[in-house]
């Protein structure tokens, strides 16, 4: 049974749907480092970092892990979460003695967006492959409690975070004002939309899985009795400002120098009102990272209680067997 709440995509960017929601600046110092000796479970996964290949398609067994940590005060929950590519955008294909083939393979899928500019509105679409990923969910000691396959988008997560920030940084520059967001034209909107979007998708895979789920949401401030029943149920939005991102200075421990890293804010509203507080820390999106998009740690915290936080952090990204044995890999 699938959790009942879904997030929606209903407030994006102050430059398509309005303003959106004020969130205090990222600690760009932000420290996520989940000791290895907490999820003994791990060594029997994927370990350490493959090289990036500068490809930011994906390839059958690309895969990465990741290690979460909840804390509601004195209690502590953790799991392992392995996302795995079930078969990458082009298959070989053998018949008999013959000369192998690669053969292409995926689905498309689309999103519509609306901007408006100089007074008019237009809509837009972004699109990405879809290609399926098997995401098991671990206990801290390597005993799994739940396997699904979920699609994910190959080109939105491939591009990552950093096109987004530095689009927004940029437009930033250019419209200063402490307590305004840039304005966007058109096409400029883009990479935010895509990162957005991308960012969400990886959180449906931790939000719809039935062993993380029920935790995920004891983070997000439920909302009110009133606002469930005027607003006749629960609707959950989704808000990135990329131009409140802060170059990160404390990585993941073991992690390989990424070069650039971003501190990227996120909040959910939930009815309205600060439902959850999100710091994503992220790097280049180039393979083996493109599966995560970048993403190598993030903080979740409680709008309104300390107390509570979820705790993120890759502790692998590699590359498929396949792959490694035709370009050479670098373990760390």
């Amino acid at each position: 049974m699938k959790h009942p709440h879904h997030l929606v995509f209903a407030c994006c960017l102050a430059a398509c749907h309005g303003v959106a929601p004020q969130l205090a600046a990222p600690n760009s110092d932000v420290s996520v480092a989940l000791p290895t000796d907490e999820f003994p479970g791990a060594s029997g996964m994927a370990t350490g970092f493959d090289a990036r290949t500068g490809d930011r398609s994906w390839q059958s067994d690309d895969e990465v892990v990741f290690a979460l940590r909840l804390r509601k005060g004195e209690e502590v929950h953790r799991w392992l979460l392995r996302l795995r590519v079930v078969f990458g955008e082009q298959l070989v294909a053998r018949i008999d003695n013959l000369p192998s083939q690669r053969i292409a393979l995926w689905e498309e899928r689309s999103w519509t967006y609306t901007v408006t500019d100089a007074g008019q509105r237009r809509d837009l679409q972004a699109k990405s492959r879809m290609l399926p990923v098997s995401a098991i969910v671990c206990d801290e000691h390597g005993k799994q409690l739940t396997k699904s396959l979920v699609k994910l988008p190959v080109q939105l997560l491939g591009r990552g975070l950093l096109p987004a920030v530095d689009t927004a940084l940029s437009a930033a520059r250019v419209q200063p004002g402490a307590n305004e967001t840039p304005q966007y034209r058109d096409e400029s909107v883009r990479p935010l939309v895509e990162a957005t979007l991308g960012l969400m998708s990886l959180l449906t895979v931790v939000q719809e899985d039935d062993a993380l789920a029920e935790y995920f949401w004891q983070v997000v401030e439920k909302p009110s009795i009133w606002s469930v029943i005027t607003g006749f149920g629960v609707k959950a939005t989704f808000s990135m400002p990329f131009e409140k991102s802060v170059p990160a200075t404390n990585l993941p421990p073991d992690l390989p120098a990424p070069g650039r890293a971003f501190v990227v804010p996120m909040q959910i509203d939930v009815n309205g009102s600060p439902a959850l507080f999100l710091e994503v820390v992220a790097t280049d999106a180039a393979r083996p990272y493109s599966l995560c998009g970048g993403i190598v740690a993030a903080v979740a915290r409680h709008p309104t209680n300390p107390d509570v936080t979820l705790e993120l952090q890759l502790l692998a990204a590699r590359l498929g067997e396949e792959d490694k044995a035709v370009k050479g890999s670098t373990r760390r």
